[in-house]
């Protein structure tokens, strides 16, 4: 996979996003359809900003 455990564990923990390139090597890894990852970074980032104008 090629993915440094740090990066990953920063992923998990919130202080780091999902890059493009991360994404195509978790789902070539995980047999994922490419921008699957993506996109459950920007339906978080998108929850995260409706939480913070208090929308959710």
């Amino acid at each position: 996979m090629a993915i440094p455990a740090n990066k990953i564990h920063a992923i998990v923990n919130g202080t780091r996003r999902v890059t493009a390139d991360t994404d195509l090597r978790l789902c070539r890894y995980f047999g994922l359809s490419e921008g699957y990852f993506l996109r459950l970074q920007n339906a978080y980032e998108l929850m995260e900003a409706k939480r913070k104008l208090g929308q959710v």
